[in-house]
């Protein structure tokens, strides 16, 4: 589940224009702890559950090209207005939706870089990584690859 919500993300975060955006900052700014590591954990546990569940709302959100286009905010209201169902499991869990999508695209931007880096490639794959996450991941990625499964 987070990797089909992350994935249009991440390879949106892939180009080469400068971020003077807010929501690069916000990236750059969002340190990930193990705490947060285990609460996004629990959050994509249950969502993986409701879309076991739920095979057709889990398709739609797939589809939802309004989600792999629009910027975190849009993306944040899309999901609200749309899927409430899923947004009330995040909350829940005690995040906002806005947190559980920043800190999904934080891991795996980390994670992309830290493979770009593994091998050889020196192309920035993801401007926004704050140093602290991409060691962060470094040293817990067989723990984060295991839990989110994505396999690179």
């Amino acid at each position: 589940m987070l990797v089909f919500l992350s994935a249009p993300v991440a390879v949106r975060g892939q180009n080469n224009k400068p971020t003077k955006d807010l929501e690069g900052e916000a990236e750059y700014t969002y340190v990930l702890t193990m705490e947060k590591f285990k609460k996004l954990e629990e959050v994509r546990k249950a969502v993986g559950e409701w879309s076991d569940r739920n095979e057709q709302a889990t398709e739609r959100l797939q589809k939802d090209k309004s989600l792999a286009e629009g910027t975190l905010t849009e993306q944040v209201r899309v999901l609200n207005i749309k899927y409430p169902e899923f947004t009330a499991i995040i909350r829940k869990h005690g995040l906002s939706i806005w947190e559980y999508l920043l800190g999904s695209r934080v891991e795996i931007h980390a994670i992309l870089l830290l493979d770009a880096r593994t091998q050889g490639e020196t192309k920035d794959f993801a401007k926004n990584v704050n140093p602290a996450n991409l060691a962060f991941v470094e040293q817990n990625r067989e723990e984060i690859l295991k839990n989110i499964r994505f396999k690179m």
